[in-house]
């Protein structure tokens, strides 16, 4: 009987010994993938961002997708910040440093006398092809007025083929490109904005 239960111990303790080690990944904004950093003149207009998300990309874990129907999760490599909250924080940084706004702010719900924002994160992935791995975000962008007239509605594609399945690649392919689709996101919501008044 106890030699029963030493070797269900061992067992265990040999098996949790080979769980191989959780890998963290940093996205960081590479400012020279930024296309243009133009300052505008600073209004009394403000804006509110909210972005949505499936929950599979406000989780940490990083996603491969494998066909249109299939994504992975993986168990053992993970983004230092989901990418649901990186593109959220990115976005606030982006839209303050234009000094166009008088205030920009994260929020779930409309704002009485700001302008909305809101950008759907439909993908941030690698992706697995029979051509190799690529790099892919995806975001529908949605503006709104005051009164909630549709000012403007886009979508934002960034695809880049990277060398190998190394999330390391990855990280630098979604680093130099995200900052141009989000710089993108800002100049046009911005002229629609002028455009306006």
């Amino acid at each position: 009987m106890l030699s029963s239960i030493i070797i269900i111990l061992l067992s265990a303790l040999i098996s949790a010994c080979s769980i191989p080690e959780t890998k963290i990944y940093n996205l960081h904004v590479n400012e020279s993938g930024r296309s243009k950093n133009i300052l505008y003149k600073k209004t009394d207009s403000s804006i509110a961002i909210h972005v949505e998300a499936p929950d599979y990309l406000a989780q940490p874990y990083i996603v491969t997708r494998t066909s249109p129907y299939e994504i992975k999760i993986s168990k053992t490599a993970k983004w230092e910040s989901p990418p649901k909250r990186f593109i959220k924080q990115v976005l606030k940084k982006v839209f303050s440093e234009s000094g166009y706004f008088d205030h920009v702010s994260l929020s779930q719900i409309k704002r009485e006398g700001y302008y909305w924002l809101i950008v759907d994160l439909k993908r941030f992935e690698l992706v697995e092809e029979d051509a190799g791995f690529s790099g892919e975000v995806i975001m529908d962008v949605s503006l709104f007025d005051h009164e909630m007239n549709s000012v403007f509605m886009s979508t934002i594609n960034r695809k880049k083929q990277i060398r190998n399945k190394d999330y390391r690649n990855l990280a630098a392919v979604l680093g130099t490109f995200i900052p141009e689709g989000l710089d993108e996101i800002k100049d046009t919501v911005i002229r629609n904005i002028q455009g306006q008044h």
